[in-house]
This record gives C-alpha cells, structure tokens and sequence, in this order.
C-alpha cells in the first residue's frame, strides 16, 4: 500500500469515528487498534492527530469538487449565478456530513472549524475569483473581497450549525440570498 492510500486508509478511520462519536470522544487508541496500526504510524501521517485527519478528509473532498466546479461554472454567463452555483455546492457537499454528524454542540464547534477552514482554503480561490470579476463588471460593490469571503465563510458556518441542532431546517436558500445582498 503507498502512503497516500495509508494516509487515505487512515483519514476514512478517523471519519467514520467522528460521525459515531463527535472528535472529542473519538479516541486515538481506538482508532489506531481498528486499524491495526501503530500510534507512531498514525502520527507519521498526521503529526496533528485527529484534528488533521480531519482536515485532510474535507479537504480532499472540497478539492475535488472544486476542479469539477471551475469546469461547470465557466459556461454560466452571469456572474451572480456563478456565484450562487459556488454557493450551492458548497451546501450540497456540507449538508450530508453536517446531517450525519452526532456530535455534541461544543463537540460540533470544533469539527465546523477544522472543516471550514478545510473548505475555505479550497474554495477560496474560486470564490475570489468570481467576486472580482462580479466587482469589475459592476454587478458587485466595491468590497473587501478578503472579508467578505471570510463573512462568507461565517454565514455558511453558521447556517449549517443550525442544521446540526435541526436536521429539518432548510437554510440554503435564505443564506445564499443574505450572501448576495451583501454584493449588491
């Protein structure tokens, strides 16, 4: 087995704990004998423990569909659409696993961190990209574009906690709208 299906191998352990059990109850020493594997080896892979390993899991997942994204949304002439595709992926990948999520509150705190900073380093660029060109074709405001991708990031984080506490809640809609009006 190479090390990137080692690292893979061992980042899917993790995951499937975290969804179990939160962060905080998922222990390294469970992990390690489900896996057969030492600590050391753990370690070797991800020097920050389960907090890495989570990070490692979203970001691969985020990556990926960012290449797909940058595809799709090249043929979509209105920058504000763009936008809204952006921002509908990134609900559509996060929901699932936020759904699936056992996690206590605090518990759940820590992970929608790890995995918001996961997903804002992978789809930074893209979300850049398109407020820039929303502002130089005048369809955006004039704006911090570094803050208002980290307001960005702030209001998905937060949508998604309340679907945490409340499966049932739809806030896709009303949160990509609050997104939008801050660009008008």
């Amino acid at each position: 087995m190479s090390d990137s299906q080692k690292k893979e191998e061992i980042a899917n352990a993790f995951m499937e704990y975290f969804l179990k059990y939160g962060m905080k109850k998922t222990i390294i020493d469970d992990v390690v004998r489900s896996l057969g594997m030492s600590k050391k080896t753990i370690y070797k892979y991800f020097k920050g423990g389960k907090e890495e390993a989570l990070y490692f899991f979203y970001r691969k997942i985020a990556d990926a569909h960012v290449l797909q994204l940058e595809s799709e949304i090249k043929s979509i002439p209105s920058v504000q659409d763009k936008l809204k595709v952006v921002l509908q992926q990134i609900y559509g990948i996060s929901r699932p696993h936020v759904e699936a999520n056992v996690a206590d509150e605090d518990d759940y705190a820590i992970e929608a961190e790890i995995v918001g900073s996961a997903f804002k380093e992978a789809y930074q660029e893209i979300l850049k990209n398109t407020i820039i060109e929303g502002i130089q074709s005048r369809v955006f405001q004039s704006v911090d574009v570094e803050l208002t991708i980290h307001l960005i990031r702030g209001i998905i984080l937060e949508s998604l906690r309340l679907v945490h506490q409340n499966h049932s809640r739809q806030v896709e809609d009303a949160s990509i709208d609050a997104i939008m009006k801050i660009l008008q």
